[in-house]
């Protein structure tokens, strides 16, 4: 029994837990910080790209975004587990359109 719990802790995923952005998550900046923590020694991609680890676990990274929808993922894997894997959807809003006002450059006398 003991040996079957060391092989299901080497094995499972590390937790995972993804403090910013809230999923759904709507902006018009054109990047968003993503961070949260996991176990030390876990290795983190976001979007595929190596994130590095704080000594306490912690990790933060910013993303550039697309306007319209964004799907972030965030993975969290050691060397012999399964990988945890969070979803976080981001939309970045058009610019407001701004009205064009004639200054009085075409006015006649």
């Amino acid at each position: 029994a003991y040996i079957g719990y060391e092989v299901r802790s080497i094995t499972s995923a590390p937790p995972l837990v993804v403090m910013g952005p809230s999923d759904g998550l709507a902006t018009g900046d054109a990047t968003v910080a993503v961070n949260g923590s996991t176990d030390p020694g876990t290795s983190v991609l976001v979007n595929g790209e190596k994130v590095l680890l704080n000594t306490d676990g912690s990790f933060a990274t910013n993303v550039s975004l697309e306007r319209g929808l964004n799907v972030i993922k965030i993975e969290g894997t050691k060397r012999y587990s399964r990988t945890n894997v969070e979803y976080r959807r981001v939309v970045l809003e058009a610019e407001k359109n701004t009205a064009f006002v004639p200054t009085g450059l075409n006015q006649f006398p």
